[in-house]
This record gives structure tokens, C-alpha cells and sequence, in this order.
């Protein structure tokens, strides 16, 4: 790996950051701080309480880090790349001067079965052995192998879809009848997921019983994730892996959704939401807050439950 010098870092961040210590040293390797040598750039989480232990023990010359950082002790051995967002600074140089690129053929694959009804940008990566229906995908997107696309689903642009995903089938929407015995609900609504929306392995993601299931611009979902019918996932939501979204229910904008969680039916999730790994969210959240648990009820409430938890 070439040595990346200051002009590289100015090319990429442009002039929102500012260097304290030592003159900036040139690095050719991007690892944890915990492996970190001399030739390595690496950074510190401002959420740390071990930030300064860390700052002590580790090898690294170049170090990434907040404006909050106690550094004064390390200015004659370390040079220090102060900025807003440490972490997202160092995920922007791993992707572009360490990360694999890889570059997907454009078109379909001869294995690939597809709708001739389907419309496809002729920009559109399509995968080994996916099935597409009558559907449009647009400029851009990548539909990765084994891949399922029903009818009626619209993918915008620049989506990338894993392999093994199954989008736009019938969600679970059976009732009983007069004779106690279940029919099938039909669905005839579609799926929208919209812009830079990113799908990762095994995700299924049901279409709306009458109307709409819809994954909003730049939303990821992770490994396994479920979307009942009408669902809704709003901007830049991230979503973790296992996570269920029971029919109806819907996130807003800039949330995080923790592993596992199950969102009951026509629950409603504010924006700028964190719901913490495995809870079951049984209530409407407004806007802002944090909450876990199962049932889900906000941080501060559970963590006082907690405490008198252990005071029994």
C-alpha cells in the first residue's frame, strides 16, 4: 500500500479538519487503536471512557479525534487530526484508500429470469439466478444473486439489493372466517424503496395489503430483516439485523432500530429514534428519544427500573 501524505487527506476532507502536534506523518496502513503501529492511522471514540488510557497505549503516530481529546501530553510524540466526527472521518479514508472496489458488470445475467414486462435501466446490475417481475428498477442499482423481486415493486436509483432477498411477495394477512377457518387475505398493494437505500442478505420485505410497504432515501437494512405489509422506513434509518416490522408500523427519519426488535402492528416511531438491541416496541415513540426493553419504554425509565430492580 502506498504511503497516503496530507495532500491525499486535503483532496478527501477538504478543510474541515485542523492537525495539533507533530507534523503530519505519512501512514500506509488503517487498523483499530488497539493493533495500531507507527505506521498506522486509527482514531478514538469520543464516547469512550477509556479515551486517555488508549491515548497511552497506543503505537499510532496519527490519530484521529475530536476537539474534546485531553492531547496536551502526546503533542511531542503524536500528530492528532482534530475533527467533528472522528468516526465518520475514518470510515471515509478506509473507503476510499483501503476498501476492496468492486465493480459490477452492468446488465443481466443469461440466468437471471426476467419479466419482459419489467422496466430496467439499462445502467442496472441484475445478478446470477434472480427472478424480476413486472417491476422498474432505476439508474444505478445493483439486484445481487438469488435475488426475488415480485410484481409491483418500484427500486429507485443507485439501490443495492444483497443476495438472497425476497421483495414485494405476499405478506401474512390471513383471517378467520364466519366457519373459524383461515382464508388468505390477498394483497394488491406495491413496494417503493426509494433512492441509496442499501438491502443487505436475507432481507424480506412484504408488499402493502392495499397500498404501500416503502423504504425511504437512504435507509440499510440489515441481515434478516423482516418488513410486514404497509410498513414504512423512514430517511437514513439504519435497521439491525432480525429486525421485525409487524404490519403497519413505521420509523421515521435518522433512526437506529437495534438488533432484534420487534415493532408491533401500526406502531408509529418519531424521527432521530434509537430503540435499543432486542426490545419489543408496544408503543407509539415521539420524536428524539431513546428507548429499550421489552415492552419498550424510555432509557431513563428503564434504567431507574433497573435500579429498583436490584434493590430487591
Amino acid at each position: 500500500m502506498k504511503q497516503i501524505k496530507l495532500v491525499d487527506l486535503e483532496n478527501l476532507l477538504g478543510k474541515k479538519y485542523y492537525l495539533k502536534g507533530l507534523n503530519y506523518i505519512p501512514f500506509s496502513k488503517i487498523t483499530s487503536i488497539f493493533e495500531a503501529g507507527e505506521d498506522s492511522i486509527t482514531w478514538i471514540n469520543p464516547a469512550r471512557k477509556d479515551k486517555n488510557e488508549l491515548l497511552a497505549k497506543t503505537k499510532s503516530k496519527l490519530i484521529i479525534c475530536d476537539c474534546d481529546l485531553i492531547i496536551d501530553d502526546y503533542v511531542n510524540d503524536k500528530c492528532f487530526l482534530i475533527v467533528e466526527n472522528p468516526k465518520a472521518v475514518f470510515t471515509r479514508i478506509l473507503r476510499t484508500f483501503f476498501a476492496e472496489k468492486v465493480d459490477y458488470p452492468i446488465g443481466i445475467h443469461p440466468t437471471a429470469i426476467v419479466s419482459p414486462q419489467a422496466n430496467i435501466h439499462e445502467s442496472v446490475h441484475v445478478g446470477a439466478f434472480c427472478i424480476i417481475g413486472k417491476c422498474e428498477i432505476n439508474e444505478g442499482s445493483i439486484v445481487l444473486p438469488y435475488t426475488r423481486i415480485h410484481n409491483d415493486v418500484f427500486i429507485g436509483s443507485n439501490v443495492k439489493i444483497s443476495e438472497y432477498c425476497n421483495i414485494g411477495g405476499d405478506g401474512f394477512g390471513h383471517i378467520w372466517n364466519e366457519d373459524n377457518t383461515i382464508e388468505k387475505m390477498p394483497h394488491i398493494g406495491k413496494v417503493v424503496i426509494e433512492d441509496n437505500v442499501e438491502i443487505l442478505q436475507f432481507v424480506n420485505i412484504d408488499k402493502g395489503t392495499l397500498s404501500l410497504t416503502h423504504i425511504k432515501q437512504g435507509s440499510v437494512l440489515d441481515h434478516y430483516v423482516h418488513i410486514g405489509h404497509n410498513a414504512i422506513v423512514g430517511k437514513n434509518s439504519m435497521i439491525g439485523a432480525k429486525a421485525v416490522f409487524c404490519g403497519g408500523s413505521s420509523v421515521g427519519d435518522n433512526c437506529f432500530i437495534g438488533i432484534q426488535t420487534i415493532i408491533i402492528d401500526a406502531i408509529k416511531i418519531g424521527n432521530n429514534i434509537t430503540v435499543g438491541a432486542g426490545s419489543v416496541v408496544t408503543k407509539h415513540i415521539p420524536d428524539g428519544e431513546t428507548w429499550t426493553g421489552a415492552p419498550a419504554i424510555e432509557l431513563k425509565k428503564f434504567i431507574e427500573r433497573q435500579e429498583k430492580i436490584k434493590k430487591l
